[in-house]
């Protein structure tokens, strides 16, 4: 990465943060695809105790999915088996996609 500094150097300078970015993307991928979908969602899913995270992670979840304005039967499916996994009532869900489309 690029960096400008007030001494004569300027040039490239390692950046420590970016590769840890890189490494836990990487990381990240490799888990998923190993795992597959389905377990990574139980497995993220049964990290969070807290009703206030489940339900955050169920509207960020959502606004995702809904960015484009559309849900297509395969993000509505997986939304579905977010809302199980995060143990969510329909009616929560419900109060929730209106937050997360507002």
């Amino acid at each position: 990465m690029q960096r400008r500094g007030n001494d004569e150097r300027g040039g490239w300078e390692l950046n420590g943060e970016h590769i840890q970015r890189s490494r836990v993307r990487i990381d990240t991928r490799k888990w998923m695809l190993a795992e597959g979908m389905d377990a990574c969602l139980a497995a993220a899913a049964a990290g969070l105790k807290d009703a206030d995270y489940r339900e955050l992670a169920f509207k960020c979840c959502a606004r995702v999915m809904g960015a484009d304005r559309v849900f297509p039967l395969q993000e509505e499916t997986v939304l579905g088996r977010v809302q199980q996994l995060l143990g969510l009532s329909d009616a929560d869900a419900s109060r929730l996609l209106v937050l997360a489309t507002r």
